[in-house]
């Protein structure tokens, strides 16, 4: 176990030499601050690790080693810092600032997305301009404007432009609290993740994209419980009323896409999901 160790040592002294070279270099090539910055702290770490080591102040001496013998094993190139040190400056802004957490119908791509909601004002939209830039239908150029003062997000949408907070369409200033649900325009669906002081140990999987949609449901007054998804004494949901809810949900983002293309194509056709609905409840009653 000593011999490892020295050879240790010795591997994470050339990494660190060659780490200091590296860094040096960047620094005199002008690399923008925040790579300068993060790469700086994950330099420090890697020299207070080796200190550890030598002073064998960690219970968990072989751990360590292999832990730095992969970050020695790296030939760190300037992409490479760069890539740490962004992901570093995600870190650093996830445990600083409030953001929105996207989420998507296909749940591998859920919560890949984050938008920083910095202290001031923030405006969303299409336009280049906007502090958060978002792509999506029903999105307009300056769609909404979030506010991050004196402890408290609020979110105000501009002129008609449609924002849902927790299923239910807004007109003025909300006040945003941990784990809102915000829609804006026909579908772009994000979660609400607050300050660090207002987080819990809340699980927010839960808050996947059917919620969204089953909230959104509830709010028109399509829900499981309204249709009388327990009858009584039931402890368990009526599989053919609960068939109908979930076909119910699935559509109706489709519904919603397919006025706003006819909004955006100026037609005035509109379509429902009324119909469908009560033809629904009326076959469920029917065989019950």
């Amino acid at each position: 176990m000593r011999s490892a160790q020295v050879t240790w040592e010795a591997r994470l002294e050339e990494a660190r030499h060659e780490w200091e070279q590296q860094f040096s270099a960047m620094t005199q090539a002008s690399v923008p601050a925040v790579g300068i910055v993060v790469s700086d702290a994950l330099s420090s770490s890697l020299f207070s690790l080796i200190f550890l080591i030598k002073k064998k102040k960690s219970p968990k001496i072989e751990l360590l080693c292999i832990i730095l013998a992969v970050i020695s094993s790296f030939q760190m190139q300037p992409t490479k810092i760069m890539y740490f040190s962004i992901l570093a400056q995600e870190r650093w802004m996830m445990e600083t600032f409030p953001y929105l957490l996207n989420i998507n119908e296909d749940p591998q791509l859920s919560w890949v997305l984050k938008h920083f909601i910095q202290d001031g004002t923030c405006d969303v939209g299409q336009s280049t301009s906007n502090a958060i830039i978002l792509r999506g239908l029903g999105i307009l150029d300056k769609h909404a404007t979030f506010t991050n003062a004196d402890g408290r997000v609020t979110l105000v949408p501009q002129d008609k432009c449609k924002v849902v907070v927790n299923g239910v369409t807004i007109t003025g200033e909300t006040e945003l609290q941990h784990s809102d649900r915000v829609i804006l325009g026909s579908n772009s669906a994000y979660l609400y993740v607050g300050p660090p002081a207002e987080r819990t140990k809340e699980d927010l999987s839960r808050y996947d994209y059917d919620f969204f949609q089953s909230e959104l449901a509830a709010a028109e007054g399509f829900s499981v419980d309204k249709l009388g998804c327990v009858g009584s004494g039931q402890d368990r949901a009526d599989p053919s009323v609960l068939a109908v809810f979930h076909d119910y949900i699935k559509l109706m983002p489709l519904v919603e896409e397919a006025n706003q293309m006819s909004q955006e194509l100026r037609k005035v056709r509109k379509t429902s999901l009324w119909l469908l609905q009560v033809t629904h409840v009326l076959h469920v009653l029917e065989h019950q």
